[in-house]
């Protein structure tokens, strides 16, 4: 993990087109209608005439860690799953051979943290963000999310 803004923003841009080639294969009518470039959500999409937005995150270490980091605070502020107005988390986790999205609704990602079905909080990010996550095992996405594999 290199914490570096400028290329952690264009490797998680170049993974997002990657998500949205993806679910435009294996999502049934399935329309992309852009990137928004606000904080808020990060495409918008249609499917059978219904407009979602999206959050679309990526993961490296996943498949080491078994775990699924949400942020919720950085720099002082509440950011991620605390400010997000995407309707759904798409949730790639990288791997050799592909990536296994999960895709989730926001608001049962929310019922989830309000639950206390993670396992624990942490910090981490770039020097300085102080950004804090919840940790959640893998399984759990895979019980409340819809599962997708992509080789």
């Amino acid at each position: 993990m290199h914490y570096n803004f400028k290329d952690d923003l264009e490797e998680a841009q170049a993974v997002e087109v990657s998500v949205i080639n993806f679910l435009r294969e294996v999502v049934p009518n399935f329309e992309f209608n852009g990137f928004s470039g606000t904080k808020g959500y990060d495409a918008i999409i249609t499917i059978s005439d219904r407009a979602f937005y999206l959050e679309i995150k990526s993961d490296y270490i996943t498949q080491r860690t078994g775990n699924i980091a949400i942020e919720y605070e950085s720099r002082g502020s509440l950011s991620g799953i605390s400010t997000s107005k995407a309707h759904f988390y798409v949730y790639a986790v990288m791997l050799p051979e592909g990536m296994r999205v999960y895709f989730m609704n926001s608001n049962k990602i929310r019922k989830l943290i309000e639950n206390e079905l993670y396992h624990s909080k942490t910090s981490g990010g770039d020097i300085g963000s102080n950004t804090k996550f919840y940790l959640f095992k893998e399984a759990i996405f895979a019980e409340y999310g819809k599962v997708l594999v992509c080789d």
